[in-house]
């Protein structure tokens, strides 16, 4: 059977000519290019920024003092934001939600291809020196390509004199008992 096309049976008696016409069972499509990119730090920041809006706004302080005509007053809601539990949790999230931030900016230059050029090194070996040299925040903002390719040359035969010294030990296997909570 022909590739796409659909299986039929035909009865010949003896005809000198036979002409088969094929029907397809799809409909070919020519190749189609998808390209797109990942969205950069920024605009994944900004976007969870827009989503969460309604709740970070709880954690908000910009209306504290309001100008009127009458002259100035404190508001209310900018009070009770700052004392309140919903407004305590709001900044906890905005401290996540930057925090995030801050590790795919590091994620975006700490690449394990990159990383991987630099060093020329495979993969569980890669994947350990990177977790246990990943650089911060601040260096990634201020160092120049150089600067990072030397902290990663650095770190790389920092790693090789002793491979398990930034390593963080496995944690101990506790036995917790089977506890059922039934009716009693």
């Amino acid at each position: 059977a022909l590739s796409g096309y659909g299986m039929d049976t035909v009865v010949y008696k003896g005809q000198n000519a036979v002409y088969f016409q094929l029907k397809p069972l799809s409909i070919r499509l020519k190749e189609v290019k998808i390209y797109g990119k990942q969205p950069t730090a920024a605009e994944q920041y900004s976007k969870k920024l827009k989503e969460y809006k309604y709740a970070l706004d709880k954690g908000s302080s910009k209306d504290l003092l309001n100008l009127g005509v009458g002259g100035v007053g404190l508001g209310i809601d900018a009070i009770y934001n700052l004392l309140s539990r919903s407004g305590k949790n709001a900044r906890h999230l905005k401290a996540i939600l930057e925090k995030d931030y801050n590790e795919a900016i590091i994620d975006y230059r700490f690449r394990p291809d990159y990383v991987k050029t630099i060093v020329g090194v495979s993969d569980p070996e890669l994947t350990d020196f990177m977790l246990q040299y990943r650089p911060t925040y601040q260096f990634v903002l201020a160092a120049s390509d150089y600067d990072f390719v030397q902290f990663v040359r650095n770190s790389y035969t920092s790693y090789k004199r002793n491979p398990t010294m930034f390593r963080l030990p496995t944690l101990p296997k506790v036995n917790v008992p089977n506890l059922s909570y039934q009716n009693q």
